[in-house]
């Protein structure tokens, strides 16, 4: 039994399968650290194994994330699991790929099962063996260089079938602009694509830019955010600019420079505006990690417009950035408490084969409480806080409570310096950063 085929799983068959490739299983999560940079930046996608690759793969509005190992090259493998997600990390010689997941424990397990067994099987090339000219030592004969000398294989030494696999690399080109509502899932800020290979593991990764909205991020909370097939509540969408423009840009003077970015900002307040005057509300409860974020990422690039607006004295310009801001306010306040009561929900149900209860309570459902038995003991408060990381303070919780039964004494967490919902700030390298 798979994961749910997503529109990244149907994208994989039509553009990266190979002919001969049959997918074994797929599941749903993130590479990537939420404060990473640059490679290590989240991304959210799917980990897909083949008979000959573990891949992982997100399919972007304007772009694409793509990694993999050849099964082949796959030298150990390890699982762990917390209360927050499930981690499977694959090791080659010299890198590795590192998957986490909210997926059941049932799918995770049949997926490290599925690898573990592709790994047994005998390659063709596993077997043959060349002698080492320097030595005479026998090394594989895919080998480019001797395990006990040292001594480096020319290229014409490597089978074609091995310098095939390696070399294998999907190009791509990446769009500089996209809007609030193309932005995919918490995740994409880059402004060029990047493609770089070690030890076999092809990785081909396509960025997204964010036209002006170019923001230091939390990597999926991340730096671009989207609702290709979630709650857009965003803008009309930008396009690149043809070379003609772009020639004529460059060519205007400051002057006529300075107006026309102020009525591109003036444009994009107005298309804001009008997606959030028709409904400004969360209408549809999230029901996964990804869409929480994306919703964060949604409020904080949308404080980012602001943040980096033009210098002007348009009365005009000023009127639109009164409404934009009272109705994203507005929004704000609807949202956070819906998003911290979904939080809750999903790691109840992680929790629930643990026998650990979650849920948000309080005022605006601002204290997240974990029940369980395990909470007894100081330890284990701490390894559950260690894995929540960041999101309480993100999602703008005020408390996090541990007890050990329902109405017994509790330690916690304060975060003191939550803002309220209606705050307005934006995603640093470090949390929300509140506007002067």
């Amino acid at each position: 039994m798979n994961s749910v085929e997503t529109k990244h799983v149907k994208a994989f068959k039509a553009e990266k399968l190979r002919p001969e490739e049959i997918i074994q299983s797929y599941l749903e999560g993130w590479i990537g650290d939420m404060f990473g940079t640059r490679d290590k930046k989240q991304h959210n996608g799917m980990f897909i194994l083949t008979n000959e690759r573990a891949c992982f793969y997100r399919k972007g509005v304007l772009g694409e994330v793509f990694e993999t190992i050849p099964i082949s090259n796959i030298t150990s493998i390890e699982t762990l699991s917390n209360l927050g997600h499930r981690t499977l990390r694959l090791h080659t010689s010299n890198d590795e790929m590192s998957f986490k997941t909210f997926e059941t424990k049932e799918l995770f397990d049949q997926t490290h099962a599925a690898i573990e067994e592709l790994r047994q099987r005998p390659s063709p090339l596993s077997q043959e063996t060349k002698p080492c000219p320097d030595c005479a030592e026998s090394v594989k004969v895919a080998a480019r260089k001797c395990r006990f000398c040292g001594y480096e294989f020319g290229e014409e030494s490597v089978p074609v079938e091995v310098k095939a696999e390696t070399a294998k690399t999907d190009t791509t080109t990446s769009e500089a602009y996209v809007s609030l509502e193309q932005i995919e899932k918490p995740e994409q800020l880059s402004s060029a694509p990047q493609s770089d290979q070690d030890d076999g593991k092809e990785k081909q990764k396509k960025f997204i830019g964010i036209g002006c909205l170019a923001f230091v991020g939390l990597g999926i909370l991340f730096t671009a955010v989207g609702s290709g097939d979630g709650d857009g509540n965003g803008a009309a969408s930008q396009r690149s600019k043809p070379a003609a423009e772009t020639m004529a840009n460059a060519a205007e003077s400051p002057e006529e420079k300075k107006a026309r970015e102020l009525k591109e900002y003036a444009d994009q307040l107005e298309r804001e505006i009008e997606s959030m005057q028709d409904g400004n509300r969360m209408t549809d409860m999230p029901d996964n990690m990804s869409q929480i974020s994306a919703q964060i990422v949604l409020m904080s690039v949308r404080a980012i417009l602001y943040k980096d607006r033009p210098r002007h004295e348009s009365e005009d310009v000023k009127k639109l950035e009164r409404e934009f801001i009272r109705l994203s306010t507005q929004y704000q306040r609807d949202a956070f408490p819906k998003l911290r009561k979904a939080y809750a929900d999903e790691l109840d149900k992680i929790g629930w084969e643990s026998d650990i209860d979650v849920a948000a309570i309080g005022s605006g459902n601002r204290i997240l409480r974990f029940t369980a038995g395990a909470f007894a003991a100081n330890r284990n408060i701490k390894t559950a806080h260690d894995a929540l990381k960041d999101m309480p303070s993100m999602l703008r919780f005020r408390e996090v409570r541990y007890e050990w039964y329902r109405g017994s004494s509790w330690q916690g967490y304060d975060y003191d310096t939550a803002l309220a919902d209606g705050d307005w700030a934006h995603l640093g390298s470090y949390g929300w950063i509140k506007f002067d």
